[in-house]
């Protein structure tokens, strides 16, 4: 009985080895080479990854820079005035600051300010500043009857205006209790006036000022941006003369009356003048 068995030749086994050592590598290339291209895919089609926001508190400088109107209130970066009037007691407005200078005269005899404030082509006299037109209007109808001096009132105030402060938490707040303690000591000198505050009243405000303007400059340093500035000289401003004030109380009653009502005006005009530089926009 014959039988047959199936025999490899060594060199038959050694070619069915390296087929086999190939056809693993080609295998081997092509998982890698997938799995490479999946690896550059990932890396390229991924999002980068965000860069750290910059630390606020790192600024050395506040900006202050003017953001579009919305309604609602105001974020935690932003600073809002809602706008502010005011009624000035005008007593007359003319070509020239020469032919003004008569009816001067008539306001310091009636205990009035003479203030002269050049409005465009106009020169206002103003004699005194109120928080409200009727405050305002009480006042004409007295002088007209006292000193036969003609007055009327002319109500100023200054358009809302938002602000975006980017600065530290420290500086961010520090700007914010500046800003309010100016409005509010511009409100206070006129309260004052009203009430014909004595003389330690007016130094109680110089005081107050000088320290909210010294809060700010230690808070924010020396800054050239133009917000803070003004905050600064709005500041110092009120400090000098309310201080200047004080020291003139013990004169003529009549001459501190008129000084009294001048450097309130003074203060008035400044403020408006320094909001509306700050918001753009023209006094109304």
């Amino acid at each position: 009985m014959l039988r047959f068995s199936q025999r490899r030749s060594p060199r038959a086994s050694s070619l069915a080895t390296l087929v086999l050592m190939i056809a693993a590598a080609l295998l081997l290339f092509a998982f890698c080479g997938r799995d490479s291209q999946e690896t550059s895919a990932s890396v390229h089609t991924a999002a980068p990854t965000p860069s750290a926001a910059p630390s606020t508190a790192a600024a050395a400088t506040p900006l202050v820079t003017p953001t579009p109107q919305v309604s609602g209130g105001g974020s935690a970066e932003e600073l809002v005035y809602s706008g502010q009037s005011f009624c000035m007691l005008q007593a007359g407005a003319f070509s020239s600051p020469e032919k003004a200078a008569s009816t001067q005269q008539n306001c310091l005899a009636a205990g009035c300010a003479d203030y002269l404030f050049q409005d465009g082509e106009r020169a206002r006299i103003f004699a005194d500043a109120f928080l409200t037109a009727a405050q305002g209007d009480a006042e004409k109808d007295r002088l007209k009857a006292a000193n036969n001096l003609e007055t009327y009132c002319k109500i100023y105030k200054a358009k809302a205006w938002r602000l975006k402060i980017t600065a530290s938490a420290a500086q961010t707040q520090a700007i914010r209790t500046a800003f309010a303690a100016y409005c509010d000591l511009t409100q206070a000198a006129v309260s004052a006036r009203e009430a014909n505050a004595p003389a330690g009243q007016w130094q109680a405000l110089s005081l107050t000022a000088q320290q909210a303007a010294e809060a700010l400059e230690n808070a924010v340093g020396t800054s050239d941006n133009s917000f803070v500035a003004s905050l600064k000289n709005g500041l110092a401003h009120i400090a000098k003369q309310t201080a200047a004030l004080a020291d003139l109380s013990t004169q003529n009653p009549m001459e501190f009356s008129s000084r009294m009502k001048y450097t309130v005006v003074d203060i008035v005009m400044n403020y408006y003048q320094t909001m509306c530089d700050i918001g753009n926009n023209k006094l109304e």
